[in-house]
């Protein structure tokens, strides 16, 4: 019958190596396999566990959710580009409008709030209408008021008080002016919206009148031109001369021109000095030539100056990252771009929304700074965009970034080897490149883990192996302590005369931490001993005892190890093979004395 033991408790280790897992990501699923290899039992395991190292576990188990701009939109009527943590809106109507700010943190979580915005409709007005009277001593100036709601109100820019009246129901606006006096209005509604402008002047005495432009705002990017449009339905008198104006809103009506211009078309490029952002006007003026600078005498008594037509020259934006690629070891890098000169910028990488990589801002920064610190999700190669928005005006940089992942360098265990030779276990633990370094050591081949080196003397040596990942590098130490370990050389076979030899063993460790002993076999005399002078001594004297006959040949065996104080115990023989023979006895026979040269000897 058979019979089964149980297994005895104690510590033991695992049947295969754990090394492999060494480097592995804490977090995850860990699975360890347990085979029951007694065939009467089921397998079933009470209970087990996996402990790691507490120094492997976090300082502490918060966390702080992190946000990506892919995450980050707004959702609402007009949103003008980037859309991203900070946009720009542009409402057409008025009324309340709701924008619903939504995030996405890197856990998944989903949050999201409500931002109520109510915009006011500015009033307008259409061109004013003049109409002298018949004496030419007053002219009428009427327009009509839209937007927003009343009561509506007009207001003298000069003077700061009321003028003419207003049909509330029709919004109709009507006065009467002296003839000549030039009108700087201010048409306001219900709100605190920027009143509306209306200007003009004519001198009813004279046959001159500029006539209306059309009164389209315009925005453009710099190194645009803008074109307005005149009615055509200006009023020439003989000598005058019509051309167009750009002035920027500044003193009173009318207005003093910073360029001229035979056509409707400016540049950025006419007005010295532009400041771009800034509102400018275009307009039309008649009157007679100033013959001194060949533009309209702005002291004409009939000099005539239309409204100006809005328009904005936006600065182009300079997006500019002084880097086109850059790689970090990790996944967290600090992406620089120049400032903002004009407009609101954000960084994107579409690439990473497309490969499902999670990009998050941190330290503080927004994907709306131009310089930030950026940590993804994942380790590749990405293309980030750093754009900058101003009104229409676009600009775009790119950059390349790499995450590469840092190598754990896993030099081996720690060991004591006998001689001054070892076998390396580094393992790698995500490339495939690496090297050896130390001093008073000598590597086969440096870049293999798994290396053998040789140590230049005995004692204890700190071994350096290094991975690298690209520019990525981590590096650990391995300390091999190379004991002591002879290679004794109990010298050549040899046939000794006689029953005496001194043996000869060389190569030995030294005596302080060695030890050593003889020993022998007798091959073919055995009743015959051997003794030794010391027989702890490597080149002690022997003598050999008993009826050998002729010849007989002993087996002499050296064995010496360290002392048992020195770990680990390192020991190493040698044999030697000495034949002793007997000296022979001669006799020659008697001396004597002969005549002539012929004796006969008898030994």
């Amino acid at each position: 019958a058979s019979s089964y033991g149980t297994l005895p408790s104690g510590d033991y280790a695992s049947y295969e190596s754990l090394n492999a897992l060494v480097g592995c990501p804490l977090n995850g699923n860990w699975t360890i396999t347990v085979t029951d290899n007694w065939s009467q039992d089921d397998g079933f395991i009470f209970s087990w566990g996996l402990n790691f190292n507490p120094n492997l576990y976090p300082t502490q188990w918060t966390y702080t959710p992190g946000f990506t701009s892919s995450n980050q939109y707004w959702i609402g009527d007009d949103i003008v580009a980037p859309n991203g943590p900070t946009v720009n809106i542009a409402p057409t109507q008025d009324g309340t409008h709701d924008y619903i700010f939504s995030a996405t943190d890197d856990y998944g979580c989903e949050y999201d709030t409500t931002l109520s915005i109510v915009v006011f409709e500015p009033p307008t007005a259409t061109q004013p209408v003049l109409t002298c009277s018949a004496d030419f001593l007053t002219y009428d100036v009427e327009f009509d008021i839209s937007g927003g709601t009343g009561p509506y109100s007009v207001v003298d820019a000069v003077t700061g008080m009321p003028v003419g009246s207003v049909d509330q129901a029709t919004g109709h606006f009507f006065v009467t002016l002296d003839s000549s006096n030039p009108f700087h209005f201010l048409v306001y509604n219900e709100t605190d919206c920027t009143p509306y402008e209306v200007t003009g002047n004519i001198n009813c005495g004279c046959g001159t009148y500029v006539g209306t432009v059309v009164m389209d705002p315009v925005t453009v990017c710099e190194g645009s031109c803008i074109t307005i449009t005149h009615n055509g339905d200006q009023i020439e008198a003989g000598g005058d001369i019509f051309e167009y104006i750009i002035h920027d809103g500044s003193g009173s009506f009318p207005y003093s021109p910073i360029a001229y211009s035979n056509d409707p078309t400016f540049c950025d490029s006419d007005i010295p000095g532009i400041a771009y952002g800034q509102t400018y006007y275009i307009a039309a003026h008649i009157g007679e030539e100033n013959t001194s600078t060949g533009h309209v005498n702005l002291n004409d008594t009939c000099y005539s100056q239309s409204m100006g037509v809005p328009v904005v020259w936006m600065a182009n934006p300079n997006a500019i990252i002084p880097l086109a690629q850059d790689e970090i070891c990790g996944k967290t890098i600090d992406l620089n771009a120049m400032e903002v000169n004009s407009g609101i910028g954000t960084w994107t990488c579409p690439e990473c929304d497309d490969a499902g990589v999670v990009y998050i801002t941190s330290n503080g920064t927004t994907p709306n700074d131009n310089n930030i610190t950026l940590t993804s999700s994942d380790f590749g190669t990405y293309t980030f965009y750093w754009t900058i928005y101003n009104g229409d005006c676009v600009d775009q940089d790119s950059i390349h970034v790499t995450f590469l992942d840092k190598p754990s360098a896993y030099a081996g265990p720690d060991k004591k080897v006998c001689g001054n030779m070892a076998d390396l276990e580094a393992i790698f633990s995500i490339s495939t490149e690496g090297e050896w370094s130390g001093t008073g050591v000598f590597f086969e081949d440096n870049t293999d883990p798994n290396t053998q080196v040789t140590a230049d003397h005995f004692g204890a040596h700190t071994i350096t192996w290094t991975e690298t990942n690209s520019t990525c590098t981590d590096a650990d130490e391995v300390e091999i302590v190379f004991v002591p370990f002879g290679d004794p050389d109990a010298g050549l076979d040899t046939v000794a005369c006689g029953v005496d030899f001194t043996m000869e063993c060389t190569n030995n460790v030294a005596d302080s931490i060695r030890f050593g002993i003889w020993s022998y076999e007798m091959l073919s005399c055995p009743t015959c001993a051997i003794s030794f002078d010391d027989i702890n001594d490597p080149q002690t004297d022997v003598f050999i005892s008993g009826n050998f006959g002729d010849s007989t040949t002993v087996m002499f065996v050296w064995y010496e190890r360290n002392l048992t104080s020195i770990n680990p115990i390192c020991e190493a023989y040698d044999t030697v093979f000495i034949t002793f023979a007997d000296v022979p006895f001669s006799n020659a026979g008697d001396d004597q004395d002969v005549c002539g040269n012929t004796v006969q000897l008898s030994a």
